[in-house]
């Protein structure tokens, strides 16, 4: 049987619009996919996309899980610094 984590209040910094939510959920990446959710969508990519985007100059980034997860982890640690001062 899976151990089931309780749910912690979590502060979900927007840092482009210097705005903060609270959110109660079981880990901080599930707080940061609550709040993205409801403002990015994301699907794979066609070759048609790509293609597109790569013309356009656009740059893949790569979100492989250490750099990412410093980045979710970073920002909402440092919203919950702003928000204790």
């Amino acid at each position: 049987m899976a151990i089931q984590r309780a749910p912690k209040i979590y502060v979900v910094a927007d840092r482009e619009y210097a705005t903060a939510r609270l959110v109660r959920a079981v880990s901080k990446p599930a707080a940061v996919a609550f709040v993205a959710a409801e403002r990015f969508g994301c699907e794979l990519a066609t070759q048609d996309q790509l293609v597109a985007a790569l013309s356009d100059g656009v740059k893949v980034e790569d979100a492989s899980p250490p750099d990412a997860l410093k980045a979710l982890i970073g920002g909402a640690e440092d919203a919950a610094e702003r928000a204790e001062n």
